[in-house]
Formats: C-alpha cells, sequence, structure tokens
C-alpha cells in the first residue's frame, strides 16, 4: 500500500509557492520604488520651476522695476507669486494665506535663498492644500525683500494617489497571474515524471518486462526515464538469471538426491545386495551434493559481497601443486621453476579456483593434463592445457555462465554441474584478475588464468 501524498508538500506547490513568493517580493519593492522615484521627480520638477520663477522675479526686483510690475508676465498658473518686506509685510502679490503659512525667519528674509513645503488653509473650505515654497531675497531700490513662488501639491498628491491605487490592484493581479502560470507550467513539466511514477508503481515481479514511458525532449526527466528503463533491463536481466539459475540448481540438487534414494531403494529390497559398494555410489553422490552445494554457496556470497578488500599474500605454485597431487582419470603434471609465485588472493578461493580447473580439465583430458605457472610482468599466470576436444570459439563464453555444459558433459560419467568455470570466473574477478580459454598445442583446451 503506497504512502498518500500531502497536497500541500508537493513539487508543484512547493515551487509555485516558491516563485511566487519571489515575485511578489520583487514586484512590492519595485512598486514602493516606482512610486518614491515617481513623487520625488514631481516635487523636483515643480521645485525647479517655483525656483525659476522666483529668480526671474528677483532678477526684474534687483533691476529697478517696481514690485508690481515685477510679477507681471510672469506665469501664475502654477502657483500663486508673492513680494514681502523684511517685516513679513506683503507689498505685491495675491496670495491669501501663503506669506502668513511661512515662517519668515532671519533665514527666510534676507538670505540667499531656499525653499520648504507648507499647508495653506481653504479660505471658507474644510482642510487645507500642501504647497511648496520657492523663495529668493533680492536687495531693491525700496529695500531688501523676499519673493515667494507657491506651487500647489495637489496635482502631485493625486497623481501618487492614482499610481498606489493602479499598482495595489495590479500588483496581486500580477502575483495571482504568476502564480497560474507557474502552477500550470510545473504541472505540464510533472506530468511526465507523474506517469514514470505511476508506471514503476504498477511493476510487479511478474510484469517486470514494463518500462517507463519516455518524454521526447532530452531533458533531465528524458534522462531520469532513460535511465530508469535501463534499470528496469538489469533489473529483469538479474531476475530472470535468478529464475534461471534457481531452477538448474534445484535440478541438479534432486539429481543427486534421487540417485542416493534409489540405489538404498533398490539395495533394500535385494537381500543380496552389497552394501559396501552402495555404501560407496552413496558417498561419492554425497561428495558430488556437497561440492555443488559448496559451489552455490560461493557464488551466492560472491553475489553478495563483490570483490575482496582483504586479501593476503598466498603462494600459487603451492595450491597448484597440492591439488595436482590428487588422485584423477587422468595424470596432472606441473611445470614451473622453484622460485614463489605469490599472488594477492585468499588461500581458500584459491585453492577452490585450481580444483575447480584441475578437475574440469581431467573431465575432458584423454590422457594427460598439464599445468604450468609462470610471471607475465606484473601477473602470474597460471595455464592449465589438456588434450580433450576443445572448446569451440562460439562457447567460450558461454562456457563461464552457470550451469553451462558442453555437449560432452551432458553424461553423468563426464558431466558436472556446469558450475566448475562459473566459480573460476567468479573468484578470479573478485581477485582482480582475468581468465580466457583458447586452444592447447595438443589440440584440446588451455584455460589462462592471470592474477596480481
Amino acid at each position: 500500500m503506497t504512502e498518500r501524498r500531502q497536497p500541500l508538500k508537493t513539487v508543484r506547490v512547493r515551487i509555485t509557492a516558491i516563485a511566487t513568493a519571489i515575485v511578489a517580493a520583487a514586484l512590492t519593492l519595485a512598486a514602493v520604488g516606482l512610486v518614491t522615484a515617481v513623487h520625488h521627480q514631481l516635487i523636483d520638477k515643480i521645485e525647479a520651476e517655483g525656483r525659476a520663477r522666483a529668480l526671474m522675479v528677483a532678477d526684474r526686483l534687483a533691476a529697478g522695476t517696481p514690485a508690481p510690475d515685477a510679477l507681471n508676465g510672469v506665469a501664475i498658473t502654477n502657483g500663486p507669486l508673492v513680494v514681502v518686506d523684511q517685516r513679513g509685510n506683503v507689498i505685491a502679490g495675491a496670495a491669501p494665506g501663503i506669506a502668513g503659512s511661512v515662517s519668515l525667519d532671519a533665514t527666510t528674509l534676507g538670505g540667499e535663498g531656499g525653499g520648504t513645503q507648507v499647508f495653506v488653509q481653504n479660505p471658507g473650505l474644510q482642510g487645507e492644500t500642501p504647497f511648496d515654497i520657492r523663495y529668493q531675497a533680492v536687495d531693491t531700490s525700496f529695500g531688501p525683500v523676499t519673493v515667494l513662488a507657491a506651487s500647489p501639491l495637489t496635482d502631485v498628491e493625486h497623481s501618487i494617489s492614482t499610481l498606489k491605487s493602479t499598482l495595489v490592484v495590479g500588483v496581486p493581479l500580477l502575483v495571482a497571474l504568476v502564480a497560474l502560470v507557474a502552477w500550470t507550467i510545473v504541472g505540464r513539466a510533472l506530468q511526465p515524471v507523474e506517469a514514470i511514477r505511476a508506471e514503476v508503481e504498477a511493476i510487479t515481479a511478474s510484469t517486470i518486462h514494463r518500462r517507463v514511458p519516455e518524454p521526447p525532449t532530452d531533458d533531465e526527466v528524458n534522462h531520469l526515464a532513460r535511465t530508469m528503463n535501463a534499470m528496469l533491463d538489469r533489473l529483469e536481466t538479474a531476475s530472470n538469471t535468478q529464475r534461471q539459475f534457481v531452477s538448474d540448481a534445484s535440478h541438479e540438487l534432486r539429481s543427486p538426491i534421487a540417485a542416493i534414494r534409489t540405489q538404498l531403494e533398490v539395495a533394500r529390497r535385494s537381500p543380496s545386495a552389497d552394501w559396501p559398494a552402495v555404501a560407496d555410489n552413496v558417498l561419492a553422490e554425497e561428495g558430488r551434493l556437497e561440492q555443488l552445494v559448496a559451489n552455490l554457496l560461493l557464488l551466492a556470497s560472491a553475489d553478495e559481497h563483490g570483490p575482496h578488500d582483504d586479501l593476503g599474500t598466498v603462494d600459487l605454485l603451492d595450491i597448484v601443486r597440492s591439488e595436482a597431487a590428487r588422485a584423477r582419470a587422468v595424470p596432472v603434471s606441473v611445470v614451473a621453476s622453484d622460485e614463489t609465485f605469490n599472488v594477492r588472493a585468499t588461500a581458500a578461493e584459491l585453492t577452490t579456483l585450481a580444483a575447480n580447473l584441475l578437475d574440469n580439465a581431467a573431465r575432458f583430458a584423454r590422457e594427460a593434463v598439464v599445468v604450468s605457472v609462470t610471471r607475465s610482468g606484473d601477473n602470474v599466470e597460471l595455464v592449465v592445457d589438456d588434450d580433450g576436444p576443445g572448446v569451440p570459439l562460439a562457447s567460450r563464453v558461454r562456457v563461464f555462465e552457470r550451469f553451462a555444459r558442453g555437449d560432452e558433459a551432458r553424461t553423468r560419467a563426464q558431466g558436472g554441474a556446469g558450475l566448475g568455470l562459473a566459480v573460476v570466473k567468479t573468484i578470479v574477478e573478485r581477485h582482480g584478475g582475468r581468465v580466457e580459454i583458447t586452444d592447447s598445442p595438443s589440440g584440446g583446451a588451455r584455460l589462462v588464468v592471470a592474477l596480481h
């Protein structure tokens, strides 16, 4: 039973939420920056216009133009102009409340110039109107005066208010649009992943032949699908190999057990049974069964643990000579110098390797088996030659497979379980070496094992 995913923890929700939060933060900062920039730009423009009007009037007054005449021709549509004396009394211009709203201190009256922002009470109305005041002091023939250029800020406030209202509505709508787009795009991008997940969830041991769909895009999802299909290929191959292995193993285990049982049942029914001969036959079958179980355990251990990482130093020649001394159907001779041929290996597995090589050669040899141990560069080579029928070129890879046997090995007299060379190949690979089959000079098979 699969675990039910919580909707709020899906990748689609997380990516959409993160993208929406980032866009919302960016748009909010951009909106604040836009409002601030527009506000400063509008204020700067009004201040520049007010300063220009105040300077124009001041220049006229400095040239001797009377105060009322100095105001003529200066645009007052942008705001009123007022000329005040040092006491703050209005001597030209009409702007009720403007002069009174400005703090006319020593800095303003008689200073070089400057500006401020004030609120002026609307005559006869409730509320106040914001103004920007630019002032410029000037010396005239009738004494020092100050020119005040007032510019209302109502339009600025209205423009900023409109901009804020637009952004307050527009930014959330834009964020919502981004969230919708992100949700849709991420959903479409994850559709192949969901299809892969659903297909993997549906694959069982009996349907391991099924494969996940590969999207027609050269992206990460396509690479994931191809990698997963390659993994499923390996799993299917391993599963088929395992089933075949179990089937073959059960068959091979059944044979000696059935032989033992048959011989015992036949001897039991026969009053003149030769029990010593029966015992010898049973012991032979038991030895075959024991060797088969040992090989199966070794192969299973190799599959589970992989290559060795705790090897010792072993003299290969000593092990080969010990195994060659065992009685076999044909004599085994060893050709090697008296030096030591040390390799990095485990003694037990190296003994199994040598025994399987010699047993396999003796099973097919006609008259003799010749074993040689030599050095080849950094490797030590173990070469086993027999004068049997040899191994066809097309079968030289297959003979190392588990339970693979040649046609000559089908009979009980010659055939083993088909695990000998498979065990040899497994031990060699666990020790980082190599094994191969070539032709022997005598016309039989030559097996070459190279170890470090």
